[in-house]
């Protein structure tokens, strides 16, 4: 529900607050049952440390914000629901099982998404003449876009270990999501769809070409089928950025990140306050001081349109440097754990072949992130979130599947680690140690 918002289509039931209703259920059940849960090792990986240390900075941020209430009220109404997730998500990974079937539900939530674009969400012209979807119940195209180039690559991680049945869910997923980005217009989205595509044929060797080729032919085949009128030519534009309003337009992206760069470094430390951005475009951007002093209306409280330049401006240079981290960083971690892993396991039990694939698959989910949310403010809602909690759910659960496979002999608990937590002395990995 956090990620789909599908409960929002059904009016009778989003009045009765599910997901939040369901979350509070879920942390009473947590606290009553505790083993239930591995909170033994809860900030023992790095994603999760990185994502402590953004609470922590965004707490920070609000005595000293631009709107220490308005800064306030975010964060225990909207961002404290975003952490409380994803650390129940990672406490609740005890083991290949649970984190396949959290996997699954990030499938099975785009699915509902899709549907929603496809079917329910209206589209309309623009002044460009595209047909676009305006808007949906919590999200606009261009987010829709980035939960969707997330979900495909976590369609093609379950593809790689489910059923036949399953395999037909994640094929009418992948459809789907074509359909969506065709239907949303997103230059962000199509942009994003490649970088994924190029990160398929570069990053995993473990799915052969044709494979790769059929995957690109489903995408393919959505696109084709639900592009709207102006689509292409709307995608050509992607070719000539300096003629599009984004570049030089006072209320375009170009200007924004500027000026977005600007908030972080005339506030360095605590930026402007998680959740000002817009309050800054409409107080402090030198636009709205003209707007002031020559007495004119109609200065736009744009958003940041940039993950990182939005956490950059709200919580400063170490906001910037977390995000960062969180968003890049496990790109290379996995990769290298990757490497080391037995290669046996490509061809393992269920449960070694689906720890080696989502080494494969989640860094490329985590390059679809990085590249789609460049162009939308997701700084502090779910979905790179999602992703982190999954790869620190993986961390821990590869360390006990080593520390099982190594027996008698597996490490005392105080060996060193290397990234990721995962044991140094475990014959596969070099004992590279991090401080």
């Amino acid at each position: 529900m956090s990620i789909s918002k599908i409960h929002a289509n059904f009016p009778a039931i989003a009045a009765l607050r599910p997901a939040l209703v369901f979350a509070l259920l879920c942390l009473l059940y947590a606290v009553a049952n505790p083993k239930t849960l591995d909170t033994d090792r809860l900030l023992k990986t790095w994603p999760a440390r990185v994502m402590a240390g953004l609470g922590f900075w965004a707490c920070l941020s609000v005595p000293f914000g631009l709107s220490m209430g308005g800064s306030a009220m975010y964060l225990l109404s909207e961002y404290s629901k975003t952490l409380i997730l994803a650390f129940l998500l990672v406490a609740a990974i005890r083991n290949a099982s649970d984190l396949l079937a959290f996997v699954w539900a990030m499938v099975i939530g785009t699915g509902c998404l899709t549907y929603l674009a496809v079917f329910v969400f209206r589209a309309s012209a623009t002044q460009t003449g595209l047909v676009r979807i305006a808007s949906g119940y919590a999200y606009d195209a261009n987010d829709m876009c980035v939960i969707g180039i997330i979900g495909l690559v976590m369609a093609l991680l379950v593809y790689q270990v489910t059923s036949a049945k399953g395999k037909f869910i994640c094929v009418m997923v992948l459809v789907s999501i074509g359909m969506m980005i065709a239907r949303s217009g997103s230059r962000g989205g199509f942009l994003g769809l490649v970088a994924v595509g190029a990160a398929l044929f570069v990053m995993v060797r473990t799915v052969s070409l044709d494979k790769k080729l059929a995957v690109v032919g489903l995408l393919g085949l959505g696109l084709f089928l639900s592009a709207p009128e102006g689509y292409i030519q709307q995608m050509e534009t992607i070719l000539h950025p300096t003629q599009d309003y984004n570049y030089d337009s006072k209320s375009g992206r170009m200007e924004i990140w500027k000026r977005g760069m600007s908030y972080m470094f005339s506030h360095p430390i605590t930026g402007i306050g998680i959740d000002n951005f817009q309050r800054a475009e409409g107080t402090i951007a030198d636009i709205a001081v003209v707007a002031r002093e020559e007495e004119y209306t109609g200065v736009r409280w744009n958003a940041a349109h940039n993950t990182l330049v939005q956490i950059g401006a709200e919580l400063g240079i170490p906001g910037f440097l977390l995000m960062s981290i969180l968003m890049y960083r496990g790109i290379y971690e996995m990769y290298r754990i990757r490497k080391r892993l037995p290669k046996h396991w490509i061809k393992g039990d269920a449960e070694e072949r689906f720890l080696f694939q989502a080494s494969v698959f989640l860094p490329v989910a985590m390059v679809g992130f990085g590249t789609s949310g460049l162009l939308v403010s997701h700084a502090y809602i779910e979905p790179v979130y999602v992703i982190a909690a999954l790869q620190a759910g993986f961390y821990n659960v590869l360390e006990k599947k080593l520390r099982q496979a190594g027996g008698a002999a597996a490490p005392a608990p105080t060996v060193k680690r290397v990234r990721g937590g995962i044991p140094a002395a475990h014959p596969v990995f070099v004992p590279t140690v991090e401080p």
